[in-house]
């Protein structure tokens, strides 16, 4: 039987306390009825007193994957307190290697962590461990697109691009309407593959993967986009094209890196004025 009548009837109202607090003081070991009471405090706006509610729950062990993880964020969201939020989602994702949702969030957090302007000088482990921190708990977090884009954006930050374009291969997934951060990172992973194949002198491998990077793959549920640029992809095609001696296919891809639409984004217009370049150079 559950210690408290409150565990499923959420959202509590201002009038459920006094009764969920007397549920709590007669049992004070009881950790479900401190998770409860916290849940409830917190959500009244008394910080301080649902946090140590949830404390409570988690020393007590009544769900403390829920406990951690709720302190870890509102260590986030309110203190902007990445060091504490860091501590109580690693705990939680220590107890739980499967949950999608710690997961994500400790991810997060330690994407926030290895960004540029919070440490001297970012390395690769910070990345790592958020990489193997959302393939623990893959199989529950792979239909969420937001899980997704964060596995593959760790990815292809350690540049493990090939891991990346299997992952997206293998997931299905719902995206917000407009929200194109998954396609974004599938054009990534298959750009850098084929520059890799183009360098080592596999021209033809190298054209298979910028070809790629042209499609909007169905399980991915991104349309192309009004005025969307690939303005590098077909640069990157011309180069592919020309180093299998097909000059005209190169001229055509080139031709159509120009002519795509202009870009707030500095990559795609530096690929169009490539483009552009190689077009003159042809014509010499």
């Amino acid at each position: 039987m559950a210690e408290t009548p409150f565990a499923n009837t959420l959202p509590w109202r201002f009038a459920d306390l006094a009764s969920l607090r007397q549920t709590a003081e007669k049992n004070p070991k009881g950790g479900p009825a401190a998770l409860d009471l916290g849940h409830l405090l917190f959500h009244l706006g008394r910080h301080a007193e649902g946090r140590e509610m949830w404390k409570k729950a988690a020393a007590l062990g009544a769900s403390p994957v829920i406990a951690y993880r709720a302190l870890g964020m509102a260590a986030l969201t309110l203190d902007r307190d990445h060091e504490t939020a860091l501590k109580y989602l690693t705990q939680a994702h220590e107890l739980d290697h499967t949950d999608a949702i710690v997961a994500r969030d400790l991810a997060k957090v330690l994407f926030a962590q290895a960004d540029p302007t919070n440490t001297a000088k970012p390395g690769p482990e910070l990345w790592m461990r958020a990489r193997d921190t959302l393939k623990a708990a893959f199989p529950q977090g792979q239909g969420r697109s937001d899980y997704v884009a964060l596995l593959a954006r760790a990815y292809n930050r350690l540049s493990e691009f090939a891991d990346a374009a299997r992952m997206l291969d293998s997931v299905r997934v719902t995206v917000w309407e407009g929200a194109h951060e998954v396609h974004d990172l599938f054009v990534e992973a298959h750009l850098s593959l084929g520059e890799a194949h183009l360098k080592a002198g596999h021209a033809a491998e190298a054209l298979a993967e910028f070809n790629r990077a042209l499609e909007y793959p169905e399980n991915l549920a991104t349309g192309k986009l009004e005025n969307a640029c690939a303005a590098s992809v077909h640069y990157l095609r011309g180069n592919a094209f020309l180093a299998l001696g097909q000059k005209e296919q190169a001229l055509e891809a080139w031709k159509k890196a120009v002519d795509e639409p202009t870009s707030k984004d500095a990559h795609q217009e530096e690929a169009r004025q490539k483009a552009r370049q190689a077009l003159a150079n042809a014509a010499k």
